[in-house]
């Protein structure tokens, strides 16, 4: 037996052995791939599956493959092949003895100092025994003996030693490469195709074809490369061995080199190192696993985010189409056959569009308010998203939950040092349910109140279209009345048509309303999920582990700093608006001082300007108004009202005149005095406690004029009023009011009984007296001028007399807003605004991103300044807001929010004006009688004064009582109280 027979002989089995090692493994991770594309529906199965859940089982799929190899260890497959290795060296001779040849002592270059020391040796000890044969057979021959056979070298060894020591062992070592080979390339297979998945939404079925493809063309590839190694190996063996076998069983090699015990020290070796290897790998293949599965949960996490998002918004958006919009659609339906009806049949007198107003009036009215109106509520009620909104974040909170506690990530994985890596532990679900989950609550909340703002607009919207109907058709009705001809019966007829049309724009604004709720709602909710994507997207980047773990100790403290700011913030805000109140009155305050010390100094040059700027600007605002449809002038008309839908703002003061009420039907004494400057609502207010508070209660009412400043012409008016009994004198009218049922008497205007003068005030102190004799057994309810309640409380103490004051305060922006926005939306008419340059430059003008929200801001920007003017009178609001809107076409009104108004030269008004002025709003209007009376001066006198007033536009002439124009009431309040000229 030489080398290459003993070669041969162990070749096959080593070769089959561990091709089968090599096949059965590679097996496993095709059959892996195979899963795999099951998992991401491309096995050509036909089976769809949700991105979620192809991440859910993508996981599954990473714990299952790693486990299974993980179950392979290499010194397993070691002790296999060893034991392959064993039997087929068992099949060799346990000894061999080969002849020793000359030709072996040959000295090469290669050879070990061993073998030269050998040879050298060998070569003198078989030279020596040659010379001494040599010698001996010449003796031999001398005596005719019989020469010995010639010496035959040979060594003897063990081939089964020598196999395993010299061709086991190396092949034993190729397990090592091999499996090395196998787990790089599970590691090249693995990464690739989780990662893929780990991209969420925007991995696609392409890619992951292209990426499985690539996996099998890389599992044949390693194929060739294992079996080109493999062969290069063995082949290798046959020059390794050749020089050790020729030296086998000699001096040069003896069998203590490859004794057992030498292999069994080598196998030991390689059993150590393969467990080393083994140990090494798996920690690197689970904390790779590991790291995989982080990105995978973090995945599943970001598309159960989108998936809640998405299937709320369609649930929605069935929601509002299969009950708000067939219900509106049905409504509209409805409107739109009245319109029909209004539109095409004929009509030739008067008497027929009456008969026609009122009965189509009366049945489109009930069929709304009856059956369209509840449907429609019902229907937008049934698509409230709160329940949806917060079925989302509740899933997302529980697909957080979800996530391992802990994930161990590999850090520092670089393919040139495998299996070398640093793991890091981090707990993944904390980090994301304190820096992340906040957040998200912030913006859902926001997203669920803008809904439910939106769903309450729509809400309004619904309850105001029946009074949209009802107030045109009346105000058809109201044209006709005490008007005759064609044009008053075109003009009603059209007002009605007009007014049908506004309802059912109403109604398909209604529909858009229904759609944008739907988009906008779909909108913030997917762009909450992004940006919470976004997050949760950032903690994939293992590299940046250090800062993963920082967060936790720092999200803390920002949560913390971020509560802590949040509270300043608020404070600050909630402190804004006075702040600014205090500065925009700072700054007036300085404006007019400036203008007084200006017009004073003689400096100022502009006051006549000004004063014909006040003049022009209310001749156009005549104009404007008269130019305005009938319907939106009697919304807007200048009285007190009567109508509760329009009426708001006035919760505490009704509240407190309830209390005074309850009170004096308990037998207390509860006389009442509401108080307010003109336009402030008192006469509206008693109009609200007359229909609600005082209904089953004889309320007689009066209002207290100029004419009954005389105490006969006082109780004659009270005594009508009251319809029964006789008397002269105040105190004999207390008297007959004592002897009757109770009443309550509502009497405004209590200021008009007195005159500011040495001797006005006596008839308003015996009425006083009346009031607390009375005041037991009656209710007094008066309304009384605030500034001359002002100038009467210093003088006379009025408040004495009264259980209860109720002070009527200016509105603020957001009541007047309520307030104007009440009676317009009922118009059914729709606003255009103009677009000023200071708003159109402004930041968040620039950053509205929906005609709506421009709407919005500029609708804000034209209250404010109207608010800047009116300074809370409501008067005065609704006297700008009809000063500012324009008639267009197709039932909408164009908005001119650029306009100017200057009462600057009111500071420049000579002193005598102002003082008359102050008497006018101290009293609420005087005769030229009064005035003079007031000033101590002739009539003429007076009359000049006032005349000279009323054509500057500064007074309102009406029944010869004078008064200050409803629009400049607030400027010349500001202007006298800043001069200390009124109380």
């Amino acid at each position: 037996m030489d080398h290459l027979l003993l070669v041969n002989s162990l070749r096959p089995h080593a070769e089959s052995s561990l091709l089968k090692s090599w096949e059965e493994e590679l097996q496993l991770l095709d059959s892996a791939i195979s899963s795999f594309e099951s998992i991401a529906g491309i096995d050509g199965t036909g089976e769809v599956r949700s991105q979620a859940q192809r991440v859910t089982e993508a996981i599954d799929w990473c714990r299952t493959t790693i486990r299974t190899l993980e179950n392979r260890p290499a010194e397993a497959e070691l002790t296999k092949l060893a034991e392959v290795m064993d039997a087929a060296v068992a099949t060799l001779p346990e000894s061999q003895t080969l002849p020793l040849l000359t030709e072996n002592l040959q000295r090469q270059q290669n050879d070990s100092f061993r073998q030269g020391a050998w040879k050298q040796w060998t070569s003198v000890r078989w030279t020596m025994q040659t010379a001494r044969r040599s010698t001996a057979n010449g003796v031999r021959r001398l005596f005719k003996r019989e020469l010995p056979q010639a010496i035959q070298h040979t060594r003897t060894f063990s081939p089964q030693h020598f196999a395993r020591f010299q061709l086991v062992q190396p092949i034993l070592s190729i397990v090592h490469e091999s499996w090395r080979l196998r787990r790089e390339l599970l590691d090249d297979l693995f990464h690739p195709l989780t990662s893929v998945l780990a991209g969420g939404a925007d991995s696609s079925d392409v890619e992951l074809q292209s990426v499985l493809s690539e996996a099998r063309e890389a599992l044949t590839a390693a194929t060739e490369t294992f079996r080109t190694l493999l062969a290069e190996r063995l082949d290798a063996l046959p020059e390794q061995v050749e020089t050790l076998f020729q030296f086998a069983g000699t001096g040069a090699y003896p069998e203590g080199k490859y004794s057992p015990q030498r292999f069994a020290q080598g196998h030991n070796q390689l059993l150590r190192t393969a467990s080393r290897i083994s140990s090494e790998w798996s920690n690197y293949l689970v904390a790779v696993r590991d790291s995989t599965i982080k990105d995978l949960e973090l995945t599943l996490l970001r598309v159960r985010a989108q998936d809640a998002a998405r299937n709320a918004t369609q649930r929605l958006q069935d929601r509002v189409e299969s009950d708000a919009k067939k219900a509106i659609q049905s409504a509209r339906d409805t409107i739109a056959h009245s319109l029909e009806i209004f539109s095409g049949e004929a009509v030739k007198d008067e008497d027929t569009l009456r008969a026609l107003l009122r009965r189509e009036g009366r049945s489109l009215l009930k069929q709304l308010q009856k059956d369209a109106l509840p449907a429609m509520m019902d229907g937008v009620l049934a698509s409230r998203s709160d329940t949806l909104l917060a079925g989302v974040l509740a899933s997302i909170k529980r697909s957080t939950a979800d996530l391992s506690p802990i994930h161990r990530i590999a850090l520092n994985r670089d393919e040139n040092q495998r299996p070398r890596v640093r793991v890091e532990e981090i707990a993944l679900r904390e980090l994301v349910e304190k820096d992340l989950l906040p957040d998200l609550e912030r913006d859902h909340r926001q997203v669920v109140a803008h809904a439910e703002k939106a769903l309450q607009e729509m809400l309004r919207k619904i309850s105001e279209t029946d009074q949209v109907v009802e107030f045109n058709l009346e105000a058809a009705l109201n044209v006709m009345r005490g008007e005759d001809g064609s044009e008053a019966l075109e003009e009603a007829r059209n007002a009605a048509v007009e007014g049908v049309e506004r309802a059912l724009r109403q109604v398909d604004d209604l529909l858009e309303m229904a759609d944008l709720y739907v988009a906008e709602t779909r909108d913030g909710l997917e762009e909450d999920a992004r940006e919470f994507g976004e997050g949760v997207a950032s903690l994939a980047d293992n590299r940046k582990i250090v800062d993963l773990k920082l967060q936790l100790a720092r999200a803390a403290a920002e949560q913390q700093f971020r509560q802590t700011l949040r509270n300043i913030l608020s404070r600050i805000l909630g402190a804004l608006p006075g702040l600014l109140r205090i500065v925009r009155g700072a700054l007036g305050w300085l404006r007019q001082r400036y203008t007084r010390i200006r017009s004073i100094s003689g400096l100022a040059d502009e006051s006549i300007a000004s004063r014909e700027g006040v003049e022009r600007f209310l001749r156009e605002t005549n104009g404007a108004i008269n130019a305005l449809p009938t319907v939106y002038r009697r919304l807007f008309r200048l009285e007190p009202l009567t109508d509760e839908r329009f009426f708001a703002g006035r919760d505490h003061e009704s509240t407190s005149l309830s209390k005074a009420v309850e009170l004096w039907r308990k037998g207390h004494f509860a006389a009442t005095v509401v108080i307010g400057e003109k336009g402030s609502g008192r006469t509206s207010m008693l109009n609200m406690a007359q229909q609600k508070l005082l209904k089953g209660i004889s309320v007689k009412r009066m209002e207290m004029t100029r004419e009954l400043r005389d105490e006969s012409a006082l109780v004659d008016a009270l005594l009508a009023l009251n319809g029964e009994g006789e008397a002269t004198t105040l105190e004999e009218l207390g008297i007959v009011l004592l002897e009757q049922s109770p009443h309550v008497f509502i009497l405004e205007d209590v200021q008009n009984l007195f005159l500011r003068h040495v001797h006005g005030f006596a008839l308003l102190e015996r009425f006083l007296q009346l009031i607390t004799r009375t005041g037991r057994h009656h209710l007094f309810l008066l309304t009384c001028s605030q500034y001359a309640w002002n100038y009467l409380e210093r003088v006379i103490q009025m408040d004495r007399y009264f259980n209860r004051l109720i002070p009527l305060g200016g509105f603020s922006e957001e009541r007047l807003r309520d307030i104007l926005l009440k009676r317009h939306r009922v118009s059914g008419y729709r606003l255009e605004f103009s677009l000023p340059d200071s708003v159109e430059k402004s930041r968040r003008y620039k950053k509205a991103s929906t005609d709506a929200v421009r709407h919005e801001i500029l609708l804000e920007n034209f209250l404010e300044r109207i608010n800047d003017i009116a300074s809370g009178n409501v008067t005065v609001a609704l006297f700008l807001w009809m000063r500012a809107v324009r008639p267009a076409e197709g039932g909408v009104l164009d908005v001119d929010t650029d306009f100017e108004f200057d009462p600057a030269f009111l500071a420049g008004l000579p002193a005598e004006e102002m003082f008359s002025l102050a008497a006018l709003i101290l009293h609420e209007g005087l005769s030229i009688t009064d005035h003079a009376i007031v000033f101590h001066q002739v009539e003429e006198k007076s009359r000049l004064m006032l005349g000279r007033l009323t054509n500057r536009g500064l007074l309102q002439v009406e029944e010869e009582l004078y008064r200050v124009h409803p629009f400049l009431y607030r400027a010349v309040v500001q202007m006298l109280r800043s001069r200390n000229m009124l109380p």
